[in-house]
């Protein structure tokens, strides 16, 4: 959390000196736009990501017979 914290700050200090560098203050907040290839790549970035997060548990969970799974609880 310390470091969440650290971090936090750390970037909020870099956006403020790059907003005060800029001739127009923080125009970046003011008309944000992402590029349409970025929303693709993140989407399919997150979805691999989550097929893997349930596919190696599901894995595991195939060996295991349900009489010992419900023993083990």
């Amino acid at each position: 959390m310390v470091i969440g914290v650290g971090l936090s700050e750390l970037v909020n200090m870099i956006m403020q000196q790059s907003a005060a560098q800029s001739e127009n203050g923080m125009s970046v907040f003011k008309d944000p736009t992402v590029d349409l290839s970025y929303v693709f790549v993140s989407t399919a970035i997150l979805i691999i990501a989550g097929v893997i997060a349930g596919y190696m548990p599901a894995r595991r969970a195939v060996k295991i017979k349900p009489i010992e799974a419900m023993r083990e609880e």
